[in-house]
């Protein structure tokens, strides 16, 4: 598959081509075609509950934040470091987590649901509902975080400043991801370099360009090459070995 492809927002004929092929998994979702409006993408997203979770949480968190009040420089320097880490968590994840592979521990294969998940999502990255984050894992995570900042903070304050920034985050995360899975052709080159990257990581070689609401976190790490010097993988759709495939097989039979 020709790299240059990808220069282009619009799904061209080699790679129409290779997202329609076949699978011993069935017949992948077609890529999507057209030139929709911003709105008629918004609307998309929102019909999907991951996305509509998170907003409902942030409507919740933001006026709560506000109401309490109490601002100091702590609140600026939460914010600022959750945004700034992120491009790292999003590869530390990517890699540690989703790209995880089934391991073989005595008579038992050790497979999570997230990477199995994901691995659904390179076979089929053309079928939207494989992509957002399971609702089970948000929630768990939501609770999990409002526990952990309103436990090690000393305010209430800072703690909803911590929450709310961590579900805006979120929500700018899953909107990231669903981009380069639409037919919107962002205008703007920081969303355009967001579809590109991210495609080429579905559709070229899965072991670069873990970003995915910015591709920092690949500059800093070692998975950000030039594009011309990274051979396609036989491996970019399934994320497994031949040999992690049979085993694959052999404990889902």
């Amino acid at each position: 598959m020709n790299a240059s492809m990808f220069h282009s927002n619009a799904p061209r004929a080699s790679e129409s081509a290779a997202i329609n092929a076949t699978h011993d998994a069935g017949t992948f979702a077609k890529a999507p075609t057209g030139n929709p409006s911003l709105g008629a993408t918004v609307q998309l997203f929102a019909r999907h509950w991951s996305p509509r979770l998170i907003t409902a949480s942030l409507l919740v968190c933001l006026p709560v934040r506000l109401w309490l009040g109490n601002w100091t420089h702590w609140d600026a320097a939460l914010a600022l470091g959750f945004i700034a880490f992120q491009p790292v968590n999003e590869w530390l994840i990517h890699v540690f987590v989703l790209h995880l592979r089934p391991r073989k521990i005595g008579p038992w294969t050790l497979d999570f649901r997230l990477a199995k998940k994901h691995r659904a999502h390179h076979l089929n990255p053309w079928d939207v509902d494989t992509l957002f984050i399971p609702v089970r894992t948000l929630v768990v995570s939501l609770i999990a975080e409002a526990a952990l900042f309103f436990t090690l903070l000393p305010t209430h304050a800072l703690a909803m400043t911590a929450l709310t920034t961590t579900v805006a985050i979120g929500l700018f995360y899953e909107w990231s991801h669903f981009l380069p899975h639409s037919a919107y052709r962002p205008k703007l080159k920081w969303w355009r370099d967001v579809v590109k990257f991210h495609r080429l990581h579905h559709f070229k070689n899965e072991n670069y360009w873990m970003g995915v609401s910015s591709n920092l976190g690949d500059m800093l790490l070692g998975t950000f090459p030039n594009v011309r010097d990274v051979p396609n993988s036989d491996t970019v759709r399934t994320l497994l070995s031949r040999g992690d495939e049979t085993a694959e097989h052999a404990n889902a039979g």
